[in-house]
């Protein structure tokens, strides 16, 4: 099987970037090829310890309507970007995509979606927060994914508060730790 995780800060330091790293990990050791999808200049995409890190260009989705410039670049640029993302998923025959960012970054995965089974990940209090502040759109994010996959009771309790319809599609795995790191 053929994986994209959908990471746009890959490469940085992060929790998100940290959970990524680590399925990729597990992916690669269960034997299924992996692609990355980050944020970035195309001519930045490289390999990463052998999985291709794509970077396209593409913004975050405003937190706040009240930035007029910056609803105006995302809406300029959502179409090509999702062009892109839809082609290297396409091209790369991905077999699914696993999103790691949903919040500001919940259009881009809802119109993968139409194209790829997604498997959606609410992780820790952005995912919280975002369930509050942009309902509308993580619905539609929720609604299109195939699984979503929570880090916590309380956010599986509050996406199916927010689409119910999901609740067949909706479980509950908690980050794991590594013992080993503990010891």
């Amino acid at each position: 099987m053929h994986i994209a995780v959908f990471c746009p800060s890959y490469g940085a330091v992060g929790g998100i970037e940290t959970i990524a790293e680590s399925l990729i990990v597990e992916f690669r050791r269960a034997g299924h090829a992996v692609t990355v999808l980050a944020r970035g200049t195309p001519s930045s995409s490289s390999l990463a310890a052998d999985v291709p890190v794509l970077r396209l260009p593409y913004h975050q989705l405003p937190r706040q309507a009240r930035h007029v410039a910056r609803q105006l670049r995302f809406a300029a640029g959502l179409v090509p970007a999702v062009t892109g993302l839809r082609r290297a998923v396409r091209e790369r025959r991905v077999d699914v995509v696993l999103t790691l960012a949903i919040s500001t970054y919940a259009p881009y995965v809802t119109a993968l979606a139409r194209t790829t089974p997604l498997v959606l990940s609410l992780q820790g209090g952005e995912a919280r927060a975002e369930l509050a502040s942009r309902p509308r759109v993580l619905r539609r994010a929720l609604t299109a994914a195939t699984r979503v996959v929570a880090c916590a009771t309380t956010l599986a309790a509050q996406a199916r508060a927010l689409a119910p319809e999901i609740a067949p599609a909706l479980s509950v795995i908690p980050n794991g730790v590594d013992p080993d790191r503990f010891a």
